[in-house]
């Protein structure tokens, strides 16, 4: 009778699958807990492919409803500049795949047939053959009211009848009615 015993160290290999496991938990977490919407887009189709649970909430969409649509999809039909939304879309898509990082102010479709003002930053990653578009969405919303209360204040301020003056901390005057009416 003859034993034949083979051992092999697996302490290695162990080692890079918890290493492995660890990383893929950090980066989930990552994607699943960001504040900022993400949407992962196919390159080739431009189809959204997942999204993290910040998309689910700011769209008002389940999962389900976003995943396979075309961002134009859920965007109207035009923009705020009247471009068309399918158009626009379809041109920053393939720039993302041609240039590493693309920026753009953009208006989404809420389940609540309400609109919403975005900036969305594409960032194509190089993942399997032909990579994935990573889309993360950052709500302007609030920012663009306060835009708009500071113009309208400005606008107040320029057009009113009284003599204002407003200056900065140097004593700069900052207002130009002031200036127009006052030499």
């Amino acid at each position: 009778v003859m034993i034949f015993c083979s051992a092999r160290d697996i302490t290695e290999r162990k080692k890079v699958q918890k290493q492995l496991t660890d990383s893929e938990t950090k980066f989930r977490s990552l994607y699943e807990l960001a504040n900022d919407s993400i949407l992962l887009i196919d390159p080739v189709t431009y189809r959204i492919i997942d999204c993290n649970p910040a998309a689910v909430k700011l769209l008002g969409y389940d999962i389900n409803s976003i995943i396979g649509k075309m961002p134009a999809d859920i965007s109207p039909a035009l923009q705020a500049d009247g471009s068309i939304s399918e158009a626009l879309s379809e041109y920053y898509l393939t720039k993302s795949n041609e240039q590493p990082f693309v920026r753009y102010d953009w208006l989404l479709n809420k389940s609540s047939t309400n609109m919403i003002n975005v900036e969305i930053s594409l960032n194509k990653i190089n993942m399997n053959s032909h990579g994935i578009i990573q889309a993360i969405i950052r709500d302007l919303s609030e920012k663009k009211k306060h835009e708009d209360e500071i113009r309208m204040l400005y606008n107040s301020i320029e057009q009113g009848p009284a003599s204002i003056v407003i200056t900065d901390t140097d004593g700069t005057i900052a207002s130009y009615a002031w200036v127009k009416i006052n030499g």
